[in-house]
């Protein structure tokens, strides 16, 4: 999602575009075994559509909440003069992908994101053991680290990484799974990428759990800007108010 934005801060330089390219395919296989439908009755979730997908489902409104209940009239308009690629008419925000992710400027991780390479990121330290600090948890990372394309993952990882993996437990239609879901992150939060917030509303909206998902408007990692609204819908749903 952030393969061509500048690495670090404005004047950084891009990541390798070879291997950015290389996981993007990749992330195109991985959604294909998801046979994911998007919200709103937008239909399959395709390598093709997933921007259109992503801006008209969450990018648009999110912004259009912000601009049109966050704001008074008159920091509107002062937002609007500063940010000329977002057209408002009637009452709505509208943007192309490409000037999106101009706005978002630049990524904070490298590439690949959580599989360093050099073993350097945390996620590493996650799938370690007694004998490892760290161990690469993807055949992408381990077969470029060991300059092997035939390297397999040790034996004792694929339950390690599925243990990780939520999508892995709902893909399974796991019946004790929470029926429940607020999921929230910033737009401008380069941790990750938002196909994780956008897959997630998905495949539990499809197993027909009640499900509240959005981007928060130009928020960063971890931000929280409706928690008043999260402790009300715990009330609705338990009988208890704050």
């Amino acid at each position: 999602m952030w393969g061509t934005l500048p690495y670090g801060s404005a004047s950084g330089s891009e990541v390798n575009q070879v291997y950015s390219r290389q996981l993007v395919a990749q992330f195109s296989g991985y959604l294909d075994t998801l046979g994911l439908q998007g919200a709103g009755g937008h239909g399959s979730l395709t390598p093709g559509n997933y921007a259109a997908y992503m801006l008209d489902q969450y990018l648009m409104p999110s912004a259009t909440r912000a601009l049109s209940r966050t704001l008074t009239a008159a920091e509107r308009e002062e937002y609007l003069k500063k940010n000329t690629w977002i057209t408002w008419s009637g009452g709505q925000a509208a943007f192309s992908w490409e000037k999106f992710l101009r706005h978002v400027g630049t990524r904070i991780k490298g590439v690949p994101a959580f599989d360093a390479f050099n073993l350097s990121a945390t996620e590493n330290s996650v799938y370690g053991d007694a004998t490892h600090n760290a161990r690469h948890f993807t055949l992408y990372s381990l077969r470029h680290a060991a300059g092997n394309p035939g390297a397999e993952l040790p034996a004792d990882l694929p339950k390690t990484i599925a243990m990780m993996n939520p999508m892995y437990h709902l893909h399974q239609r796991n019946p004790d799974r929470a029926r429940h879901w607020w999921i929230r992150t910033g737009t401008l939060d380069t941790n990750t990428a938002h196909t994780v917030v956008c897959n997630l509303a998905a495949i539990t909206t499809g197993l027909g759990d009640n499900v509240n998902a959005a981007l928060y408007w130009d928020g960063g990692h971890a931000v929280n800007f409706d928690s008043p609204d999260l402790m009300s819908r715990l009330g609705e749903l338990t009988g208890y108010s704050a």
